[in-house]
């Protein structure tokens, strides 16, 4: 009698846990199928933050403005200075980081260090470790600085290499030495790639294996960095049908894309000489200006890029699906008059500070366009030729009633978040899930 009845009961749990797993196969097919037809944004749909700031945009197609440090303060230009912003940090005002003898046109940071790169061929370096140190100025006696990348030497455990992509169609190679004396970092030249055409951007993938770079053709140069250093051209792609602007590598070094002048932003996989996908602006024919993935670490495997005006896009870089992309208006917000859907962290800025202090100014300043054109015009016999340039410079860069030119974007260091930036502020979304991330791995208080 006890046997049957255990033999029963075992046919009960039996019967009992099948009906329970086919309960769970159901809940993941009925979640697989609303996820197809609903997906969830990536990112919160309202921002969690509006920041004032101001943004200079010097060149009407580099907008690689916008940079998060380890530390997660966020960088950006502003006048003949790096400014940085403490998003976390309550009432607490934006301030100058690193003051310039050239406006700049085009930054970068990371390995500790900031650089910034100017009109005519400018450069200057930052410590972040040591602010105390003497920023180095150089010139590299050739055209604009197009863009900048931080990247690991080979040869080196400490000390980083940094790319110069500049217009006269080079790619310059430096050595970052961080040992110098007082601490103030300096450059070694180690090699020069040269181009049939302008390069506007390049970078070297996290596993130091790959370089990519685009520039004023349609074509993408990949080379082969090798452990003593050197580079080997190794392919050249194409799909956009213009310039490109901006290169980024995924956190595994496996993908990268690029963002062109037609609006494309292409994704390659470093297996295939053909695009894994291909996302473009809303418009079809606004510029996509700037790309980038989410940090090694993140929650989500995310890449956005970044329209000339108004828009970022969201994809999920798991699945680089179509259905699943996520396309936000950046809201416009003076620093006066912050948006009421999100407050600000700090109160706007002084009205009563000085143009060129630390802090900032609402007081109205000659445009800055006139920096820009200046190395063309430098005699006073052709300040009415200037002029015109400037002002022609200025309408084409001014942006219609109701829109904002898009200065840069990037992601905060642990990929929580993504920050957008215009002329007059710096937008904060939140990446949805990684919240609850960091409260499983305690990094939530």
């Amino acid at each position: 009698m006890g046997m049957r009845l255990e033999a029963k009961a075992e046919r009960i749990g039996k019967d009992a846990t099948q009906r329970l797993e086919s309960l769970v196969i159901v809940r993941h097919l009925l979640l697989s199928l609303m996820t197809r037809l609903d997906p969830p944004p990536l990112l919160g749909t309202d921002p969690r933050a509006v920041l004032p700031a101001h943004i200079s945009i010097r060149h009407l197609q580099l907008r690689d403005l916008v940079h998060c440090t380890a530390d997660n303060k966020i960088l950006y230009v502003y006048d003949k200075a790096v400014h940085q912003h403490r998003p976390d940090v309550g009432n607490e005002k934006p301030s100058r980081l690193a003051p310039l003898r050239f406006p700049p046109v085009t930054m970068t940071t990371d390995y500790g260090l900031v650089a910034a790169g100017g009109q005519s061929s400018e450069l200057a370096l930052h410590s972040l470790d040591e602010p105390e140190a003497k920023p180095y100025f150089t010139s590299l006696h050739a055209s604009i600085n197009n863009s900048l990348h931080f990247c690991r030497d080979p040869l080196s455990s400490v000390e980083p290499r940094l790319l110069v992509c500049n217009n006269d169609q080079s790619i310059r190679v430096f050595r970052v030495a961080r040992r110098a004396k007082g601490g103030t970092p300096a450059l070694e030249n180690v090699d020069v790639l040269r181009f049939p055409t302008a390069i506007n951007h390049a970078s070297v993938s996290p596993t130091s294996r790959i370089l990519v770079a685009a520039g004023d053709t349609p074509e993408v140069h990949l080379f082969d960095c090798s452990p003593s250093g050197s580079f080997r051209r190794i392919h050249t792609l194409s799909v956009a049908t213009d310039a490109g602007f901006s290169t980024a590598w995924s956190a595994d070094g496996m993908k990268f894309a690029v963002a062109s002048q037609d609006g494309m932003c292409a994704v390659w996989d470093v297996r295939s000489s053909k695009p894994l996908a291909q996302f473009h602006t809303l418009d079809g024919h606004m510029a996509a200006r700037c790309v980038k993935f989410s940090p090694p670490g993140s929650h989500k495997e995310l890449m956005i890029f970044t329209e000339h005006r108004n828009r970022i896009h969201v994809v999920d870089a798991t699945t680089f699906s179509l259905s699943t992309c996520q396309t936000l208006r950046v809201p416009l917000a003076s620093s006066r008059t912050p948006p009421s859907l999100t407050p600000t962290r700090f109160p706007s800025p002084s009205l009563s500070q000085p143009p060129h202090s630390h802090g900032y100014s609402d007081t109205p300043r000659p445009p800055h366009h006139a920096d820009v054109l200046a190395p063309l015009f430098p005699h006073s016999d052709n300040a009415a030729l200037r002029q015109l340039f400037t002002v022609s410079f200025a309408d084409v860069n001014r942006p219609p009633p109701g829109e904002a030119n898009i200065s840069g974007a990037c992601f905060s260091q642990d990929g929580s978040r993504v920050y957008a930036g215009t002329e007059e502020n710096v937008v904060e979304w939140e990446v949805l899930g990684a919240a609850l991330r960091m409260m499983d791995e305690g990094q939530v208080a």
